[in-house]
């Protein structure tokens, strides 16, 4: 039995790799007593004691924390793995195999990379928690409404990843921004996405680039595209996406695999500057621009992916499903035959709400000016 009052219950994660090739841990760890003592969120830091210990592997540096805590140190109600970008490089599968051996980790943790040491992640502050392991889940549900980085990666989905033959992982990444209203204070933000080949760091891709990803598995949830009908700079429009779907189809033509993306897209007009929605052409004319955005997007994220030789888009597995006769001749060489695959990507986009304006205030100044 584990008696409450003895338990150092650890909230975040953090790991890194030491300059003589050690495991440097990073450990959030909550304090009860403040956090009974706040009336509220926004007091940074105090919820929590963090703490760091190193050792030849992970459940070593685990074992050293001790040396430095009163109390057990106990994993089971962790919520965060932050892992470093050094570690990241080098390899995560040594890490992972402590979370997954364990009996305390938990295999629903969340994973991030972090841009730079998992160290200044975990000792970062927020202002709106007091733990800054809820701060960083709390950050990741927002690709429910951007869509610029990937869904939250929990331990086993990225194991899950790792041992496929035909997808390679992508996480979301996370660095720390000067505080604008104080000085020498770090905050949490999400940056790029992490794209990993077998189990080392390989490259990020910025938001631009993880949403064409996302476009390309059928990820999108929502988000905004802004759109610029004309060669004024002023003139821009922001469409909310609303529904997205994407289907691919791989096929084989002269012993040459191909792979076909149809995305369907639907989206409303959530804010613009000078355009007459209540003409036809005008709706036309921004459903064009909205396939040209999204085939900008999703080309991009391929060149880069193809050039990296990595699978983020889940081609090897469609392949597998749908010509698995063709796919074994093709997995031994996998890498090299996705640099060099053809793929064509086809946008649908309807834009089909507008609001309760039906023009815009400056569009009805200018006609009322004019009459």
């Amino acid at each position: 039995k584990n008696e409450l009052d003895e338990l150092g219950i650890v909230q975040g994660l953090g790991l890194d790799q030491t300059e003589n090739g050690q495991i440097k841990i990073t450990l959030q760890i909550l304090k009860p007593g403040e956090l009974k003592s706040s009336s509220g969120g926004g007091s940074g830091n105090k919820g929590v004691w963090t703490m760091t210990s190193q050792g030849e592997t992970l459940f070593e540096a685990i074992r050293n924390a001790r040396t430095k805590a009163e109390r057990k140190i106990f994993f089971s109600h962790n919520k965060v793995v932050v892992i470093g970008e050094d570690l990241a490089r080098k390899g995560v599968l040594p890490v992972l195999d402590f979370l997954t051996r364990d009996v305390e980790p938990r295999l629903t943790d969340s994973c991030f990379i972090a841009k730079g040491t998992a160290e200044k992640i975990l000792k970062a502050t927020h202002e709106q928690e007091d733990i800054p392991a809820e701060a960083i889940l709390g950050l990741a549900e927002s690709y429910k409404s951007t869509s610029m980085h990937p869904r939250d990666t929990k331990i086993l989905n990225l194991v899950l990843d790792l041992d496929s033959e035909t997808k390679d992982p992508i996480i979301a990444g996370i660095e720390t921004s000067p505080s604008i209203d104080e000085e020498n204070k770090e905050l949490l933000k999400l940056t790029d996405t992490a794209v990993f080949q077998d189990d080392k760091l390989v490259g990020w891709f910025n938001s631009k680039e993880t949403r064409g990803i996302l476009w390309i598995t059928g990820d999108v949830e929502s988000g905004i595209v802004v759109l610029k009908p004309s060669s004024n700079k002023e003139d821009k429009v922001s469409i909310e996406l609303t529904h997205a779907i994407t289907k691919l189809t791989p096929k084989i033509a002269d012993d040459k695999l191909s792979m076909e993306v149809m995305i369907d897209v639907k989206g409303n007009v959530g804010e613009e500057t000078s355009l007459n929605l209540l003409k036809p052409e005008t709706l036309e004319k921004l459903n064009k621009l909205l396939e040209e955005e999204i085939i900008k997007e999703s080309e991009s994220a391929l060149i880069k992916a193809q050039g990296l030789g990595v699978d983020v888009f889940g081609f090897g597995e469609k392949t597998h499903k749908k010509l698995p006769e063709e796919w074994q001749k093709l997995k031994e060489n996998w890498t090299e035959e996705l640099k060099d695959l053809e793929v064509t990507i086809e946008v649908k986009a309807e834009i089909f709400g507008i609001g309760r304006t039906l023009k815009n205030l400056e569009y009805q100044n200018v006609q009322g000016e004019k009459q």
